[in-house]
């Protein structure tokens, strides 16, 4: 019976569900069609609850108030470099299992692969009242090439997994965040408007929490030797 930011919504499933010793939940009732019907409708108050949930929580920069940073993602959450220019895969080849075969024909749109950004910037400040400062690009897809797209458009850091960050400078430290301009010109000129910020997550860890973690509860998870 979860609450719901919704004074005109409630999820209330107890009629239909019954819950067994070791904490899960079975249907007490036979399937039908009217219960599809009724568990679809119960979802959409869940998920219709999802953004009043986050902009209650979310931090804002300038009014320093609120618990959780919200980032958000390239706009239909496309792998980025391959909008941009499908020959970029060819970086990446030696770090998967085998060799992708590039396309016969290039792909190359670098202002798509902007737009897919500036859109974002968009619809998340339409959603928040506030532009994003950061993003997670799509399945944590990065170059040097796209770099210019997110800093046009006022991202102020991305993150990606960590063996980009080694690919690029071998068993350098994931914890601190790492400083990357639009150009390929050592230094920063003695300007840091065309630079932003890159953060690597542990991969070992953040899949513990997302796939494993999830099933212990947060003072088991915290203590787990396997972190």
């Amino acid at each position: 019976d979860p609450a719901i930011p919704d004074e005109y919504n409630y999820v209330d499933l107890r009629d239909v569900l019954r819950q067994e010793p070791d904490g899960r939940f079975y249907l007490k009732v036979p399937l039908s069609e009217a219960l599809a019907r009724r568990l679809v409708v119960e979802n959409y108050k869940i998920m219709r609850a999802v953004l009043p949930i986050h902009r209650k929580l979310r931090y804002s920069p300038t009014t320093q108030q609120g618990q959780i940073e919200l980032l958000t993602t390239p706009y239909y959450h496309p792998i980025l470099p391959l909008i941009y220019d499908t020959d970029l895969a060819a970086q990446q080849m030696d770090m998967v299992h085998g060799a992708d075969r590039l396309p016969d024909q290039r792909f190359q749109f670098p202002e798509d692969a902007s737009d897919h950004v500036a859109r974002s910037v968009r619809y998340y400040e339409r959603l928040f009242g506030e532009k994003p400062r950061g993003m997670w690009p799509g399945e944590g897809s990065v170059a040097e090439e796209v770099i210019p797209a997110f800093v046009a458009n006022g991202i102020d850091y991305i993150a990606t997994g960590q063996d980009v960050l080694w690919k690029s400078r071998e068993n350098s430290p994931s914890y601190v965040p790492y400083r990357i301009d639009s150009d390929r010109v050592a230094g920063d000129g003695g300007s840091r408007d065309d630079e932003m910020l890159i953060f690597f997550r542990d991969n070992v860890l953040s899949d513990k929490i997302g796939f494993q973690f999830q099933n212990y509860n947060g003072e088991d998870a915290a203590r787990s030797e396997e972190r």
